[in-house]
């Protein structure tokens, strides 16, 4: 009886390590198809291989349920790969009248799950655990069948008990396992719905919030426009409304932009070697003439060249989002200065943004990298959101601090660095 429970504990266990692989969404259903025909297999055959015996020499295993198994939840190619590999390995085992009780009993099964395994997968929770219980009493009907009537002579109450006791594991362990099986996978579905509405209403609150967010600037852009209509306007009051026409168009599209980086991960086949003395110099150039409007000094503390792994270009998006808020939260700009330092400490890159700003109080320290959040008047906090999310895809990490009247630092740590390719980027 000690080999049965083995086999019942195999099978558990091939349940378990199948769920493992199932959950994993991302995996294609023939790979899925071939781990299920593997892990039935590999069951099927360890539960023949641990058998138990009568006194007369009977052996019993429970092989028929990771075949079944198998042939219901993978479908008819995965039932017909198990149900070789189960004929081979009896093969190997004995050739003798056993040998073809085996083959006629999985065929017959073969033939069930043929014909009902495309819509078994469609079946409610009870009605599967209906037929998979209907097809475990034929199970016991059969075998009470060939001991009755191919060994009448050896059934006894040893024997009769024996096969009681089978039978009752039998039914027993494939109702339990289906029962796991469809809970585990109602679980998932449950987890998956959950998880698709939590993204839908975060989309639609964010939608909405941009949405709001882009009329500003557009309607103010209407109105700039409706009134370069007036004959007797000036050319110095045209130059004026289209300039301030053209500065809410600039705002609308950061905002477009934010949203769209914020709503699409960064994936990481799009990650390269990254020059990072090179992407804050490209920085510098680009933000020079912004902080020069602002009366503001951009300095960068160069270091040895280094390298970390990433998206290119939202790992600058992530810089001049840091160094463009910087700026901002300068008043005046007279005297302003914002310090870009780089380091690389063992296996980190460490990235420090450092402004004389105004600064940030605690509680707003606490509610940054969220987003509808922004110490700015007319900001989304988006920007702020896409540095987190973009660093953290990246392997990175965000620390901040900050203090009222004295100014912010953003030191930007990364681990995910790389030492050999110095020349890929470009």
């Amino acid at each position: 009886m000690n080999f049965l429970l083995l086999n019942v504990l195999i099978i558990l266990l091939c349940v378990f390590i199948y769920t493992i692989f199932f959950l994993n969404s991302k995996m294609e259903i023939t790979n899925r198809k071939v781990i299920l025909v593997v892990i039935s297999g590999v069951g099927t055959v360890l539960c023949m291989s641990f058998p138990f015996s009568d006194i007369y020499g009977h052996y019993y295993d429970l092989r028929l349920i990771p075949f079944m198994l198998g042939a219901l939840y993978g479908g008819r190619a995965v039932g017909l790969s198990v149900f070789l590999i189960m004929i081979f390995y009896r093969y190997f085992i004995d050739v003798g009248s056993g040998f073809y009780l085996a083959v006629a009993q999985g065929f017959i099964l073969l033939v069930l799950t043929y014909f009902f395994s495309p819509q078994f997968k469609q079946y409610v929770f009870k009605k599967k655990l209906a037929f998979t219980s209907s097809i475990t009493l034929l199970l016991i009907v059969m075998t009470f069948s060939i001991n009755i009537f191919l060994i009448p002579s050896k059934l006894d109450q040893h024997h009769f008990s024996v096969l009681l006791n089978y039978s009752i594991v039998l039914f027993l362990t494939f109702f339990l396992v289906i029962y796991m099986i469809e809970y585990i996978l109602r679980n998932r579905k449950i987890a998956l719905e959950f998880s698709e509405s939590e993204r839908l209403r975060v989309v639609s609150e964010l939608a909405a919030s941009v949405s709001h967010e882009v009329k500003n600037p557009l309607t103010v852009t209407r109105g700039f426009i409706q009134l370069l209509y007036e004959r007797d306007l000036d050319q110095n009051k045209k130059e004026e409304y289209i300039d301030f026409s053209l500065q809410e168009l600039d705002r609308a599209q950061e905002i477009i932009s934010d949203y769209l980086t914020f709503a699409n991960p960064t994936e990481k086949n799009m990650f390269i070697s990254i020059n990072v003395n090179k992407e804050i110099e490209y920085l510098i150039q680009v933000m020079t003439p912004f902080a020069l409007t602002n009366k503001i000094k951009l300095i960068f503390e160069e270091s040895s060249d280094c390298y970390l792994i990433g998206d290119k270009q939202k790992f600058r998006q992530c810089l001049m989002n840091i160094v463009k808020n910087g700026i901002e939260a300068i008043p005046n700009g007279e005297g302003g200065e914002i310090t870009i330092s780089v380091k690389m400490l063992e296996r980190e890159i460490i990235i420090s943004i450092k402004d004389n700003g105004i600064g940030m109080s605690h509680q707003q320290l606490k509610k940054l990298g969220l987003p509808y959040h922004s110490t700015k008047e007319k900001g989304t906090g988006l920007g702020t959101v896409v540095v987190y999310n973009v660093v953290k895809a990246m392997g990175g990490l965000v620390q901040v601090e900050s203090e009222k009247g004295k100014g912010t630092t953003f030191t930007l740590i990364f681990s995910n660095i790389n030492e050999k390719a110095p020349h890929t980027n470009k």
